[in-house]
């Protein structure tokens, strides 16, 4: 990736960019209809790779619930599904369709109950790094697991954690989520890359509560 695709300077409000131009219904409609993408199947590698029972899964930032659709297309009647949702848009749609509750609040925050998986899928590069270390640090508690499908630092085509743009599109935070988590009190337990990267998606992490 050249210098000129890594953001430097004042880095841009991409929750206030996202909420803006993303609440209303024809956004809404557009990314629930988007629920077959290839790179959902992603989370059901990671499921599989658990090779445990897995009974309930909460999403960060779902969206208008692509992912959970998706799920609960592959395990019907098998998931307890929740997300959390902070564009209003987004969150009627995917609850009234899912009919799950969506929780309001923005990323850091807390799901409520406790939760077998809890997982994002390109919603923490929306995030800053201190939001992005206060919501793992929150997790604790609410599950044992953490799924991350994220653009990742230190893997192509990302060098350092920092912002980045791919072929000119909105800047996205590549994170180090390997050192995020250890930093929270998280055990990385598994990662692989994903080739070809999904614009910028490229890694996917499981991580663990230690006992």
């Amino acid at each position: 990736m050249s210098d000129e695709e890594r953001s430097t300077g004042r880095e841009p409000d991409l929750t206030e960019w996202w909420q803006k131009t993303h609440d209303q219904d024809s956004s809404a409609e557009k990314m629930w209809d988007a629920w077959q993408q290839p790179h959902r199947s992603l989370i059901i590698t990671a499921l599989q790779v658990l090779d445990r029972p897995i009974e309930s899964v909460y999403e960060i930032g779902c969206g208008s619930g692509p992912n959970l659709r998706y799920l609960r297309d592959k395990y019907p009647g098998a998931l307890r599904l929740g997300g959390n949702e902070p564009v209003d848009a987004m969150r009627a749609w995917a609850a009234e369709r899912l009919a799950i509750n969506i929780d309001p609040e923005p990323f850091p925050m807390k799901p409520a109950g406790r939760w077998d998986v809890v997982f994002s899928c390109y919603a923490l590069a929306y995030v800053t790094p201190p939001q992005l270390l206060a919501g793992l640090a929150a997790m604790h508690g609410a599950t044992s697991t953490i799924i991350l499908a994220e653009p990742s630092a230190e893997v192509a085509p990302y060098g350092p954690w920092g912002m980045y743009s791919i072929r000119g599109a909105l800047p996205a935070w590549a994170h180090n989520y390997t050192a995020a988590l250890k930093a929270t009190g998280w055990l990385p337990t598994w990662r692989w890359p994903v080739i070809p990267h999904v614009d910028g998606l490229n890694t996917v992490l499981i991580a663990e509560e230690p006992k």
